[in-house]
């Protein structure tokens, strides 16, 4: 590869989990971010490489390396299209983002929150399939999601809502008031990891009032390894605010959606022993026994199918 700099416009691919990075999605995040092309690990009779990689250039921010699979356009800077590079990648549920065998889709139920809710994900969450922050904005239709960059933070008045009391949940805010829930109330969920979280909070801090909430026992989000840590995924947060607040309906209802979500991508990653275990203290085996059966239903090898030379009479 020469060494003159390229960049690639890369075509969103909801059922691939990737972004397009040159348009602006209907979620009204912006997405559009700057890359280019690496040199591929393997080349062909041609001399092209024919694995290719992607850089993300991130502003200010540290360089992130990803898979190439969806179509990728490259142009160089003369405006010259150059070759394009298709690899198949795993084919995903354009609403759960889990791989068809594992959809979980049949068993949704969306779920209403009584307070208004926004969540803020950092811009590096929001890449990481396992952000609880978008399982929120999936089964909480009501919810809204805000992208966060530390060198473009959002402003104050694109979050908190006219009118509303604001709640900013966060391990070191004060205890939750043990007075009803008031009215107007409106809550912001911070979803990054714990150093990102830090400095988020120094810029929504302001806005709001931070309160922390009673969490007891180890986490249910097998799929961050958290209950080592003792801390505890973001719509976990959601639901000890829910049943602090005594809305005992509505937290068993997201509980269902968030344990179904952990069990399917447990499956997904074959780490089936872990599932089990998760499954044997989870509600959602009683809730959901006809998608669980179904998950065992063992499936023709499609793949190897097309691929075996078909035999001719």
């Amino acid at each position: 590869m020469d060494g003159q700099a390229k960049t690639a416009a890369i075509r969103f691919d909801r059922s691939r989990s990737f972004l397009d990075f040159n348009s602006e999605r209907s979620d009204g995040i912006d997405h559009r971010q700057t890359a280019r092309t690496v040199d591929g690990s393997i080349q062909g009779k041609d001399g092209r490489p024919r694995i290719g990689w992607i850089e993300l250039r991130l502003p200010r921010s540290r360089e992130l390396l990803v898979g190439l699979t969806p179509e990728v356009i490259c142009h160089n800077q003369s405006g010259f299209m150059t070759r394009s590079v298709v690899l198949t990648g795993t084919r995903r549920c354009d609403r759960c983002r889990l791989a068809h065998r594992w959809c979980i889709c049949g068993a949704f139920q969306a779920v209403e929150c009584p307070f208004a809710l926004d969540v803020l994900i950092h811009h590096r969450e929001f890449m990481r399939p396992t952000s609880t922050g978008r399982l929120i904005g999936r089964v909480i239709p009501k919810s809204r999601q805000h992208l966060f960059r530390r060198e473009a933070p959002p402003a104050r008045e694109d979050i908190v809502r006219p009118g509303c009391i604001l709640w900013i949940l966060h391990p070191r805010g004060e205890p939750l008031p043990t007075a009803p829930m008031p009215a107007g109330l409106q809550v912001l969920l911070l979803d990054a990891s714990w150093p990102e979280a830090s400095r988020m909070t120094q810029t929504v801090a302001p806005w709001g009032k931070l309160y922390r909430l009673p969490m007891v026992g180890p986490s249910r989000n097998r799929l961050r390894g958290q209950e080592l840590s003792g801390n505890y995924s973001t719509i976990e947060a959601l639901l000890f605010l829910l049943a602090a607040l005594g809305l005992t309906p509505a937290e068993a209802a997201l509980r269902l959606q968030f344990e179904l979500h952990v069990y399917a991508g447990l499956r997904a990653r074959g780490s089936k022993a872990a599932a089990l275990e998760f499954l044997a203290t989870s509600p959602i085996l009683a809730a959901f026994p006809d998608l669980l059966k179904d998950f065992d239903r063992r499936r023709p090898d499609y793949q190897k199918i097309e691929e075996s030379p078909q035999k001719l009479d």
